[in-house]
């Protein structure tokens, strides 16, 4: 397991360009649908994962993190159907941004 060492209280750009220049250090085997999504579904079901609000306010859609959970391993069996791997890029270019952040947690493969 890797360690990670929090930053100082400097949360200046250039402090947190040179902590994190390389990426954010995190386990190999991570995987922010399982580690995350699906923990917090199993936990925090009901709550939402995903709440958005049209810029006038008058339309709203929360997503809970069990719908983003289900909605993440559906989209991970249709990439393994239509033959994209883990580590394989790909462009899909959804209509709503629920469905891109759902689309985006879906490497759960």
């Amino acid at each position: 397991m890797h360690s990670i060492t929090p930053p100082s209280s400097d949360f200046s750009y250039s402090n947190l360009q040179k902590l994190y220049s390389k990426g954010i250090p995190c386990p190999s085997n991570f995987s922010f649908p399982k580690n995350v999504i699906d923990s917090y579904a199993q936990t925090q079901g009901d709550v939402p994962a995903i709440w958005w609000v049209s810029h006038d306010f008058k339309k709203e859609r929360k997503v809970s993190y069990k719908e983003l959970s289900d909605e993440s391993k559906k989209a991970a069996k249709l990439f393994r159907e239509k033959g994209i791997k883990k580590g394989d890029k790909s462009v899909l270019l959804p209509l709503l941004f629920p469905t891109i952040v759902r689309v985006e947690e879906a490497d759960s493969f």
